[in-house]
């Protein structure tokens, strides 16, 4: 490797490093009318049931435990159970399948300047089932959907308050919005539908409101946070100086490309 080649990739990986720190970030709380502000968790329970509603981690993801609390098997149709978002309904399932795969790949140099790379791919087709059968004081664990993908435009930063959030390092600045339910950016239902036999003969629905109430704005990674709520979900995006850093970068990598 020339020396010329040599510090074009170090200038690349210094582009990399500073990509890396030019990202905000939203941490988002949402809340319902099953809130426990004690345990910061979205739960219901009954004699027979209990469900905890889960959105952490990217993009808000819809996780639903359900666990059954009686002496007989409890079923859950989630082809008849639904996210309601401004009066439009999304089903929990799809007759789709999807496909999981990862490669792996070895490489065997057979002298300075002659290499080969074999790589096998392995694949699962994985489908979500549309009834779940829970055995007696068992639960089952489904994530149907990612409900907010996209960044969240905020008001004016005078409505927000300055506060420190705790990192594996240091503290850390960041803004706090909060809102009321009917001023809420997003408000959505969930709607399960259960029953202790197959047939659904007798079913039972639960229909709980959920809504963001809290939204920080931070430089903080998801990687460097102390805790992570249940409640809260994460999205990100590039600053004006990181996606510019970015064209450059994608330059600089072009002209490595080069000269290698």
């Amino acid at each position: 490797m020339t020396k010329s080649v040599l510090k074009l990739s170090l200038i690349a990986l210094v582009f990399l490093q500073l990509l890396s720190s030019c990202k905000k970030y939203q941490y988002v709380s949402v809340v319902g009318d099953s809130y426990r502000a004690d345990i910061n968790e979205n739960i219901i329970e009954t004699d027979s049931v209990v469900i905890r509603y889960d959105f952490r981690g990217r993009g808000c993801p819809v996780t639903i435990n359900v666990v059954n609390k009686l002496n007989q098997p409890l079923y859950v149709d989630w082809s008849k159970s639904s996210v309601i978002i401004n009066g439009q309904r999304f089903s929990y399932w799809s007759d789709a399948a999807t496909i999981k795969s990862n490669t792996e790949s070895v490489e065997y140099q057979w002298t300075k300047n002659i290499s080969t790379t074999n790589s096998t791919t392995n694949g699962v087709i994985v489908k979500n089932e549309r009834i779940s059968f829970i055995p007696p004081h068992s639960g089952v664990i489904y994530t149907p959907v990612q409900l907010r993908k996209q960044w969240i435009e905020l008001p004016d930063t005078s409505t927000a308050k300055n506060v420190q959030i705790a990192t594996q390092v240091e503290s850390m600045n960041g803004k706090l919005y909060s809102f009321t339910q009917d001023a809420s950016p997003l408000e959505f239902r969930s709607f399960l539908t259960t029953a202790t036999n197959e047939q659904f003969t007798s079913p039972r629905f639960f229909d709980n409101t959920f809504w963001i109430n809290n939204i920080i704005e931070t430089q903080a990674s998801p990687d460097n946070l102390l805790n992570t709520l249940p409640n809260q979900f994460y999205n990100s995006k590039a600053t004006g100086f990181g996606a510019f850093m970015g064209g450059v970068a994608l330059a600089g990598g072009i002209v490595v490309i080069l000269l290698t």
